[in-house]
């Protein structure tokens, strides 16, 4: 998934040798963009704690989020984009455990 925030012909030229590195936006403004490009469009954004996280901390601390890295374009990402327009997959059954409803029938008689 391309989602471009930086011009291909400079700061991505650039940060292309930072692929895989964290990334931090170096100013308010481009954090705004960077958010507008990727978390606008993303399922957990109401959920998500990465934005808060990458705010609150240094881009050393090993609490600064990991999913918020340059790709090898040279353009940062989040790989913990869930596309919101594609359907999300439907949740596994809860089957109870084998001994979870020993209880359901204690005192019955047949």
């Amino acid at each position: 998934m391309k989602r471009k925030i930086y011009p291909s012909d400079g700061a991505a030229r650039f940060y292309a040798s930072a692929a895989g590195r964290p990334y931090r936006p170096s100013s308010g403004t481009e954090g705004e963009i960077f958010e507008a490009a990727w978390c606008d469009g993303c399922s957990i954004r109401g959920i998500c704690r990465i934005p808060g996280k990458a705010m609150a901390c240094d881009v050393r601390d090993a609490a600064y989020p990991t999913a918020w890295v340059y790709g090898d374009d040279g353009q940062p990402r989040c790989t913990a984009f869930r596309d919101k327009s594609q359907p999300r997959p439907r949740p596994l059954p809860i089957r109870p455990g084998p001994h979870e409803m020993d209880d359901l029938f204690v005192g019955r008689i047949n």
